[in-house]
């Protein structure tokens, strides 16, 4: 009872609420929305029925708040609905072309009208409303002006000679013609038999010499009679006709010399160049009607159905674009109908032709710099009659241009490409006929780019803006691919900027460098566009935490050094808010004490250390008292004081010397006649008397010269430091303050990675060793310690001798190198600095072929070779070599000397191969005569097919740019290049196996897209390349110094590719 009585407090009020509630409001209709349409469609004569019914939906669907129209069926099918005896009425010979295209709302309203059978009114302005001129008025247009007009089509009865929809009879006539005007004109009026009575009209239509609308002479008679026939002069061409309507011609006359009488100027073209092949055949009959005709020029029917009976190919409709003078028929606009001197019977010469309609491009022409070489020929790029875009062109436009301007194929594997280049897609860029600008460029200097790269406009118009980039981009960048530098740069970014500015002027070529200026990275600092900022002073991208979240923010510049600074110094930035702070750094003056781009002193500081300081603070009595009454004027201020900010009092640097910090200074000092410090003896005595353990070294054989002279404080502190052990500076920095000719080469192009990494001690002693240059290891495994894959080459193989005995530096830089592998010398000459090649043991060593000039590294390995091979050959061998058949490819004994090219020789025997070359894209050594040996050994090689490296040693010996030897590596790609790339021809650029870039890293890497918050993939543009962006929008695929194999640091660099600062 409990559990009812629950119930029903909770059912009734539910029951009383339907039963109380209002009724549902009435379902709208469509005139509810729609009310000015009702009273339009209302207040006219006829209305449709469904609209006077209110069945709106009989012909439309419901759109709701859609506002867009949507009608049950879009042809006349829809009509036909209710309509359905109409169809088959329809069904004729003759159909008016707005039933034939299932249009019938062309002429009927479909919803209500004044006319009857629904029609539309016709466009305001006409003299009468009538519906049919709505689409005739064009043709009908002399007509209606006409002086002698048909009286039905003077009372725009149309439908008295027409059927409305179909008819069986030409022209939409209701009746045969002459049946149809017999009923009005009767044959057997008087009127009518003495106006036809000696003209021998036997056998005609009356539409062959009557207008059925208007005409200029009496009787109808129409402009388009022949003028003998409308004269009744018929003798003029052939005899009277005979009681059977037959006529004849002069013996030996034709019908169409008969023409010649009187139209010589039309006869004399059949002997122009290009004459009509009806001309040749004197048949002028198969196209002109001798007596009348409907057509102008006695033509038999429209020009365009009488051109089209022979040139039936001239319209496809194969949904190309139609010129409009084929669409409207009107051949004769570009064609000389008889004969021409020019080919295709044109009326003019190619350019001539086009110009005279398009004559906008004639004024273009005549006030351009420069003229498309094709503009004399309209034809080489656009079709006469239909082609493809708007503009009518014979190809897709990146085909077309691709036809003369081909794409570079160094275009592909460039570092950078402009991407309308790489597309063909040469009219974003070029106007494609006549320019104001050189190489037909749209627009003059910037503004031919700032239509797509809107953020450098934004940049031009800020306060500093950087005139090159203000007047042409070419100044810094090249129009369509970059070979070896990023953003089209027409050079290395250093070398770009060095072209206007004096690097010795700024410094940069001094001994110590700011490192974004020694590495090129001007735009580090600098926008190459424009800024807000004196000499184009930007910023690096900060890290930020809004709302919890870590974010990257522009900094703010205010125009203290500082600023700028900390972009890239961010670590300092949260460092120098702290206590103890330099009052210059304080103020955020960088500048006081540095100097932008370089210095001859250490941190590029603007004067030695004694002589910056004195600038601010005096040297004087007071100072000299607060530090023991010993003299300053020689001393170096920095040996004691962190420049920048410290815990201690003074700036006092964090790591003090024990005597130092105890102010025990006679324990290392004794104090001159005026003032000067000096040492208690010489410093080698002095520091080893506290540390005994450095003196286990000064027995070794090879000591570093500041230890052997005893010059601890060439690289310690002896009060002072800031870095473990007292050193002075951390890593490389200390070690190339001496050594000046190694820091030098920190510039060169191919670097040792623990040099790069200023990472001395990884291979170096600091004090003294055993082995020579301070090595930390015997010669013979010195290297090996690193380079563990040779250790096991020479363990299992035969060695080369210097490598044998750790002689690495025989071949290689210790350091960097502007040679690959570090070689000293190019490899070509590098193997006869010990190997005399032009000797005669050397000659028959090699079946008596002189190799002075041959690489060795063709056959012999450089480190080690497979046991039992000898020579230190590589170990798989070409077959006609091992045969010793050496004529099946040289001359003679002459090496250099072949009996065809390279590629020949290779595709000789192996003709399967060249059948996979038949690919739009090829490796650029196949493209070569002599390309196959880039990679394959002619003699010997790796695996079969003959590599000269292992692996991807190969292609990293060409492919050996920055772009390959990052910290950070792709490892699939230098586990395998096939992982992405086809080896000798491919189908898409960069021999890629696919292209479509997301598809090929998502093989690997699945889960791309839901571990990457960055959107990416289909929709999401790249600026940069105008196309999806996809992974290789942010990562190198090959490697890189930053970590992710990231194309910048993720705080600025990668960001700022695609985001303007200046949003």
């Amino acid at each position: 009872m409990k559990t009812f009585s629950r119930a029903a407090f909770l059912i009734v009020p539910l029951l009383l609420g339907l039963v109380l509630a209002p009724a549902a409001s009435a379902v709208k209709t469509c005139y509810d929305c729609h009310q000015k349409q009702k009273q339009l469609y209302t207040s006219r004569k006829f209305i449709h029925q469904p609209t006077k019914e209110e069945n709106c939906e009989s012909c439309h669907k419901r759109h709701g708040f859609a506002q867009t129209l949507v009608l049950t069926a879009t042809t006349n099918d829809l009509c036909y609905s209710c309509h359905a005896d109409l169809k088959a009425e329809f069904d004729k010979a003759s159909v008016h072309f707005p039933v034939s295209d299932g249009k019938c709302w062309d002429c009927h309203d479909p919803h209500a009208s004044d006319k009857k059978g629904l029609l539309r009114a016709a466009p305001e302005g006409l003299d009468d409303p009538s519906a049919c001129f709505m689409c005739h008025k064009a043709e009908l247009d002399s007509s209606l002006h006409a002086a002698v007009p048909h009286p039905p089509f003077n009372e725009l009865e149309c439908t008295r000679c027409h059927a409305p929809h179909a008819s069986e009879h030409t022209g939409l006539l209701t009746a045969p013609a002459n049946d149809l005007c017999g009923s009005c004109h009767s044959p057997a009026d008087s009127r009518m038999t003495a106006a036809h009575g000696a003209r021998h009209v036997a056998g005609l239509a009356c539409t062959e010499c009557h207008s059925g609308h208007a005409a200029g002479r009496k009787g109808l008679l129409s402009d388009r009679t022949h003028e003998p026939f409308a004269s009744g002069d018929c003798e003029t061409c052939h005899s009277l006709p005979d009681d059977r309507g037959r006529v004849a011609f002069a013996e030996g006359v034709s019908p169409s010399d008969g023409c010649v009488t009187c139209h010589s100027d039309v006869a004399e073209k059949a002997n122009l160049a290009h004459p009509h092949a009806a001309m040749t055949g004197d048949n002028c009959t198969d196209c002109h009607r001798p007596h009348s005709s409907r057509f102008g020029s006695l033509l038999t029917a429209p020009q365009e159905e009488l051109c089209g009976q022979c040139h039936s190919e001239v319209l496809t409709g194969k949904g190309l674009t139609p010129h409009l003078p084929a669409v409207l028929g009107q051949c004769s606009s570009c064609h000389e109908v008889h004969g021409s001197a020019n080919a295709a019977l044109l009326a003019r010469s190619e350019a001539d032709l086009c110009l005279s309609c398009h004559s906008d491009f004639e004024a273009a022409r005549d006030s351009a710099a420069t003229v498309h070489a094709a503009a004399d020929d309209c034809r080489q790029c656009h079709a006469s009659h239909e082609g493809k875009t708007a503009a009518i062109l014979r190809k897709d436009p990146s085909e077309l241009c691709a036809d003369c301007h081909a794409v570079d194929d160094a275009a592909l594997g460039a570092l950078s490409g402009h991407q309308p280049y790489l597309t063909s897609d040469c009219a974003a860029c070029h106007s494609p006929h006549y320019s104001t600008a050189p190489h037909l460029v749209r627009g003059e200097g910037a503004d031919a780019c700032v239509g797509c790269h809107a953020d450098v406009q934004g940049r031009l118009g800020m306060t500093v803006p950087h005139p090159p980039a203000a007047d042409d981009c070419r100044s810094c960048h090249v129009p369509h691919y970059g070979a070896n530098a990023p953003h089209l740069l027409a050079a290395h970014e250093k070398d770009v900027c060095a072209t206007c500015h004096d690097y010795d002027d700024l410094k940069v070529t001094a001994a110590y460098v700011h490192a974004p200026a020694r590495a090129g990275d001007c735009s580090g600092c600098h926008n190459p566009h424009g800024a807000m900022q004196e000499n184009l002073v930007t910023g690096r991208m900060q890290r930020a935490v809004v709302d919890g979240r870590v974010v990257s923010q522009l900094p703010r510049l205010t125009g203290l050094s500082s600023d700028l600074c900390y972009t890239c110094h961010d670590d300092l930035a949260e460092k120098f808010r702290r206590p103890g702070v330099h009052a210059p750094v304080a103020a955020g003056n960088c500048d006081a004490c540095h100097a932008p781009h370089g210095s001859a002193n250490p941190g590029f500081v603007t004067a030695p250390a004694p002589e910056l300081c004195a600038a601010c603070h005096a040297v004087d009595a007071g100072l000299q008292a607060a530090h023991d009454g010993f003299a300053l004027d020689s001393a170096n201020c920095l040996d004691c004081h962190n420049p920048h900010i410290s815990e201690q009092p003074k700036l006092v640097r964090a790591r003090l010397h024990p005597p130092f910090a105890e102010k025990s200074c006679d324990l290392c000092h004794a104090k001159g006649p005026n003032g000067e410090a000096a040492l208690s003896g010489d410093m080698a005595s002095v520091c080893s008397a506290c540390h005994e353990k450095v003196g286990e070294s000064a027995g070794l054989a090879h000591q570093h010269p500041p230890f052997a002279a005893g010059e601890c404080g060439a690289c310690h502190g002896v009060h002072a430091a800031d870095y473990d052990k007292m050193l002075k500076a951390e890593g490389g920095a200390l070690c190339t303050g001496c050594h000046a000719d190694v820091r030098t080469q920190m510039d060169l192009a191919v670097q040792h990675r623990p040099f790069a990494d200023g990472q001395c001690l990884d291979c170096h002693r600091p004090h003294a060793s055993a082995f020579t240059a301070l090595k930390n290891k015997p010669a013979e495994t010195f290297c090996l310690a690193c380079h563990a894959d040779l250790e096991q080459q020479i363990k299992n193989g035969q060695p080369h001798a210097p490598v044998v005995s750790g002689e690495c530096t025989a071949c290689h830089q210790p350091h960097a190198g502007a040679t690959a592998s570090l070689l000293t010398v190019s490899k070509e000459n590098l193997c006869g600095s010990c190997h005399d090649a032009s000797a005669g043991e050397m000659t028959a060593a090699h079946s008596g072929f002189a190799v002075a000039a041959a690489d060795c590294q063709n056959c012999h390995e450089a480190h080690a070779a497979p046991k039992g091979g000898g020579g230190l050959l590589m170990p798989r061998a070409h077959a006609p070599f091992t045969a010793g058949q050496c004529g099946s490819c040289h001359v003679g004994k002459q090496p250099a000397r072949l009996i065809a090219p390279v590629k020949t020789l290779c595709l000789t025997c192996h003709e399967d191969f060249a059948r996979t070359l038949d690919r739009p894209v090829v490796h650029a050594p196949v493209g070569d005569d002599n390309g196959c040996t880039g990679c394959h050994g002619p003699h010997v090689g790796y695996t079969g097919a003959l590599q000269k490296k292992q692996g991807v040693a190969v292609c990293l010996t060409c492919h050996n740019t920055p772009e390959f030897s990052g910290k950070f590596k792709h490892q699939a790609a230098f586990e395998d290049c096939r992982t992405c790339h086809e080896v000798h021809a491919g189908d898409y650029k960069r021999l890629l196996s696919t292209p479509d870039i997301m598809e090929l890293c998502m093989t690997c890497h699945a889960d791309a897209k839901e571990t990457h918050y960055h959107p990416m993939g289909a929709g999401v543009i790249d600026p940069r390349t105008k196309q999806d962006l996809n992974c290789v929008g942010c990562h190198s695929p090959h490697s890189s110094e930053y970590d992710k194999i990231l194309l910048g640091d993720r705080d600025r660099k990668l960001c700022i590719t695609c985001h303007s600062l200046s949003h």
